[in-house]
């Protein structure tokens, strides 16, 4: 099920129990283990989020997405996640269906910069008890030549994990309200400890 939500120019497209489209193959594999607060859930699950804010003069975008496998004798979350090269240039593929077409150059893969942008949100999350035991792999997603920053990844990111370990659509749409709050705001960072 694909979830669009918008807000004047602004956009989040979630996939919940789908992947996000674009998947790659880094050349970076980041890996870390986070204390799980909850128990796993029985089912495996996917999802993906993309967002794309408009904040004057700038744009902010993001997209990322992946698996969650529970493991009932766990009782931590082992996270990874796939990077690319922040050079790569071309040889990442566009990605023709973003949110940010026409207006950024959206390449597929989450370039290594980025990876701390994803550390935020993971721990923001660990840190708000949104993990559960097992392991989650973080290997599709999509960059946005200017409107991609550490910020945008820390927002994607949380908003993912919500998306996987809050299921009800009603929590998930007051979490995309309260990220445009923070994202428009520029406050995200603040929440993330930078």
């Amino acid at each position: 099920m694909t979830l669009h939500f918008y807000k004047g120019y602004s956009q989040v497209r979630i996939w919940m129990d789908e992947p996000l489209p674009p998947a790659f193959i880094g050349d970076t594999r980041w890996t870390t283990t986070l204390p799980a607060a909850s128990p796993a859930s029985s089912t495996p699950r996917s999802a993906g989020v993309e967002i794309y804010f408009i904040t004057e003069p700038r744009t902010v975008y993001a997209a990322i997405g992946g698996a969650f496998t529970p493991n009932p004798n766990a009782t931590q979350t082992l996270v990874q996640v796939e990077a690319t090269d922040t050079y790569a240039g071309d040889d990442n593929l566009p990605w023709v269906d973003a949110l940010a077409r026409g207006l950024d150059t959206v390449r597929v893969g989450i370039y290594r910069e980025y990876l701390r942008g994803v550390e935020g949100g993971l721990r923001v999350a660990s840190e708000r008890g949104l993990l559960q035991a097992g392991a989650l792999r973080l290997n599709r997603g999509a960059q946005g030549e200017l409107g991609s920053s550490v910020m945008a990844f820390a927002g994607a990111t949380f908003l993912l994990l919500c998306v996987l370990w809050k299921w009800e659509h009603l929590e998930i749409i007051a979490e995309v309200d309260l990220m445009w709050q923070l994202m428009v705001g520029g406050d995200f960072l603040r929440v993330i400890g930078e």
